[in-house]
């Protein structure tokens, strides 16, 4: 009967994105329509569709593989020239990237030893933030969050492997990093908003180096190389398919970036940062004088990046004080610390991703989109697995995830007149501050809990 069970959630989670994507036929025709006419300047530029292609494209390699490329399979590969049918066709493309991520999320929760992996996936493929700005609404962020959870499982993995048996040349080990690099190569060139997850990427390649204690075994240096090597090549090989200008170094990522839309000079791009408070339009302009400090005007664009700064600052501070506090732990009483230390730097990818786009100007309505499903991973382990938070926090988190989802939807298709309020800026980013400071008070709290664990070890020694 379990068995049964299982199989029949398994099947709803595969299935259900090609679902929402039959029901929900408002999908962003503007997107969609940009990806396809870059499919026409991939046919006609090649190689130059950087330099030559009147769009523009704003996506690095990956991207536009994955947008114009597929688009150049049903055209020329399909023989599918009717518009609708090409767009309905990169939808469903787009789904089965829904379905694989709700595969990997049960192999994540699996590894983690979920009490009910399948459910739990589930659960959190179910929420609107997880699927309202995916495949129905014609975009690849979820992409992005395929690549990622790819790397996530596979370090988890190599973690695990390292704490069984050490940083020894195993053929497992070395397969781990190869495919590491090369799922987090594949993450960072789809879309250049990835920029904001280097803090996270850094956390990962340091507990990593932790792990290998590349500063005393020569064979944990060896693998800390070569992971760092392919990453390199893998980059570079991928990043430089398409020709650009020299002063670019002929990165797509690098030159995506310096052409960049100015999306901070704005408000807000239709998103619900802090700065939609202010009741100003949304197109205005972000540097306007907020305040004046002496002499010195105080504009929205400058405080934004110094708050978000300040926040990475503490971040990385409290960080590395609790992975030192769980490694002295680990000495005294040896485990592996491997699923902790993963859904521990989860949530520190959630709250700095969430806090970029509640502090910066000009963020856009979907940007939140990978800070809802890392803040749902943290909470599915510490909330539902560990039951280390309370049920409050597992509900609110529920509240404003499907919140937040209504607000994506209701940008495309229209509401009910009752749920007026999720279709308000203002409101969102109301949930959103809320929720982010909630979870700030956790991650404190998490903090503290690894410095009183260590005491404890260090004054009364293991537990029996």
């Amino acid at each position: 009967m379990r068995s049964k069970r299982a199989a029949l959630l398994l099947l709803c989670g595969i299935v259900l994105p090609c679902v929402w994507v039959s029901c929900f036929e408002n999908y962003a025709v503007v997107d969609v329509g940009v990806f396809r006419d870059w499919a026409v300047c991939l046919q006609e530029y090649g190689r130059e569709i950087y330099l030559d292609c009147p769009l523009r494209p704003n996506y690095p390699t990956v991207g536009i593989l994955l947008t114009a490329g597929v688009f150049r399979i049903f055209q020329d590969g399909l023989g599918i020239a009717d518009a609708n049918v090409a767009d309905q066709g990169f939808r469903y493309f787009l789904a089965a990237f829904e379905s694989l991520n709700f595969l990997l999320l049960i192999a994540l929760f699996h590894l983690s030893q979920f009490r009910w992996p399948i459910a739990t996936a589930l659960g959190l493929t179910l929420l609107p933030s997880t699927w309202a700005g995916a495949a129905v609404w014609g975009q690849i962020d979820h992409l992005s969050l395929a690549f990622l959870l790819m790397a996530l499982v596979l370090l988890l993995r190599y973690w695990r492997a390292i704490d069984a048996a050490g940083p020894g040349p195993f053929r497992q080990q070395w397969l781990y990093c190869v495919l590491i690099p090369m799922s987090i190569t594949l993450y960072i060139l789809n879309k250049q908003i990835a920029l904001f997850s280097f803090p996270f990427l850094f956390l990962l390649l340091g507990i990593t180096g932790y792990k290998l204690q590349i500063g005393r075994s020569r064979a944990g240096l060896l693998q800390f190389c070569t992971l760092l090597l392919i990453f390199v090549v893998s980059f570079r090989g991928l990043d430089t398919v398409f020709a650009l200008e020299p002063s670019y170094l002929g990165s797509s990522f690098i030159g995506v970036w310096a052409q960049g839309s100015g999306h901070g000079n704005i408000i807000s791009g239709d998103g619900a940062n802090l700065w939609v408070l202010l009741e100003r339009d949304l197109q205005s302009t972000s540097h306007f004088p907020l305040f004046h400090l002496g002499t010195v005007e105080v504009k929205p664009y400058t405080l934004g990046i110094i708050a978000y700064a300040l926040v990475l600052m503490f971040l990385f501070q409290s960080v590395f004080k609790a992975v030192r506090d769980r490694s002295q732990v680990t000495q005294v009483q040896p485990a592996s610390d491997a699923v902790e230390l993963l859904y521990f730097a989860c949530l520190f990818h959630g709250i700095s991703w969430l806090g970029f786009n509640l502090l910066l100007t000009g963020s856009h309505d979907r940007h939140p989109y990978l800070a809802y499903v890392f803040l749902l991973l943290a909470i599915a382990y510490y909330g539902l697995n560990q039951r280390r938070w309370p049920i409050t926090v597992i509900l609110f988190s529920g509240f404003v995830a499907t919140a937040y989802g209504l607000f994506i939807l209701s940008t495309k298709s229209a509401l009910h007149p009752l749920l007026f309020p999720f279709r308000q800026n203002t409101f969102i980013a109301t949930l959103q501050l809320l929720w982010w400071l909630m979870l700030l008070g956790q991650w404190l709290r998490l903090c503290g809990q690894g410095r009183w664990q260590r005491w404890r070890l260090e004054h009364f020694g293991a537990q029996k």
